[in-house]
């Protein structure tokens, strides 16, 4: 969704919300509110201190700050079975690997897997089996306390600026 359609629906609530109290928002002016539509407002408007433009200086995409869309997955296995007359065999091998959402955090899986059966048949009534397994997992998640970072990205109103110092 472009800038400027956030930036419209916060203005159309304003509208909205003064008309109900029987008032005229300052965004009913159509200079003002074409300004939003065309992102024309230059930082003076923006910024003044009287201006109630000034909340729609910059929308932040403060999902786009915190998330990187990639969260790639990918899972491969590979069996192979069989036997003879008095034994039989499985070997198993996986790899599993996710890419996480976060941008600058350790948020990834790695898995590697493995698993070997082999059996024989002493006699009818007595069989050996032998059953190996391996496994080695490694999780990267963020610090404890991050989920509520996580948290006001969904609930942080788009307007709060994502720039600090004069640097984003």
């Amino acid at each position: 969704m472009p800038a400027w359609a956030i930036e419209k629906q916060f203005a159309d609530m304003d509208i909205e919300a003064v008309a109900a109290t029987g008032g005229t928002s300052d965004w009913a002016d159509p200079v003002r509110y074409q300004k939003i539509l065309d992102g024309s407002a230059d930082a003076e408007a923006r910024w003044g201190e009287q201006d109630p433009a000034r909340l729609f200086f910059r929308m932040a995409d403060w999902e786009g700050e915190v998330y990187d869309n990639t969260g790639l997955q990918q899972n491969h296995n590979l069996s192979v079975t069989g036997g003879g007359d008095n034994s039989d065999y499985l070997a198993s091998f996986g790899y599993y690997h996710a890419d996480g959402i976060l941008k600058d955090a350790w948020d990834e899986s790695r898995r590697v897997n493995m698993r070997l059966n082999y059996g024989f048949n002493i006699t009818d009534r007595l069989k050996f089996d032998t059953k190996l397994s391996y496994e080695n997992q490694r999780t990267l998640e963020p610090p404890v306390g991050s989920g509520r970072i996580i948290h006001h990205v969904v609930d942080r109103f788009h307007w709060l600026p994502n720039i600090y110092g004069g640097r984003e």
